[in-house]
């Protein structure tokens, strides 16, 4: 396969586990957060400082993710995130109260920070470093 076929299939890729990565765990609690919060029994305010917690998980842990993408190859952490996406997911559907539904986030947050924008970006540039 030509380096050109490559790169382009690569992009595709990466495109398209992006945008499906940041729907399923970024944007989907916020479009839900109607049925959510009523199904939860908490507060919008409660929703989303959650919210605000995923994301400060998902803040807290890239450093230590870039040590370890540095040391290895982010080629093994990307398809590690959709599995914590789909434990995520999966958790956050099921969740019988409040409790397992937030850890459910905070798992889906660790699969974020395995695989949206900074290990991707990585790997483009371990790809491509011109």
């Amino acid at each position: 396969m030509s380096k050109r076929r490559t790169r382009a299939r690569v992009i595709i890729q990466i495109g398209v586990g992006q945008t499906i990565g940041y729907a399923s765990s970024y944007y989907l609690p916020a479009v839900l957060v109607g049925d959510l919060t009523r199904d939860l029994g908490i507060s919008y305010s409660t929703f989303f400082g959650l919210f605000t917690g995923s994301t400060l998980l998902a803040v807290f842990l890239g450093p230590t993710i870039g040590r370890w993408v540095d040391r290895t190859t982010s080629h093994r952490v990307l398809p590690l995130s959709t599995v914590f996406f789909a434990v995520g997911l999966l958790g956050m559907a099921l969740s019988p109260n409040a409790a397992w539904f937030v850890f459910s986030w905070m798992v889906l947050s660790l699969g974020g920070a395995l695989g949206l924008y900074d290990v991707a970006f990585a790997t483009i540039v371990r790809l491509e470093p011109h």
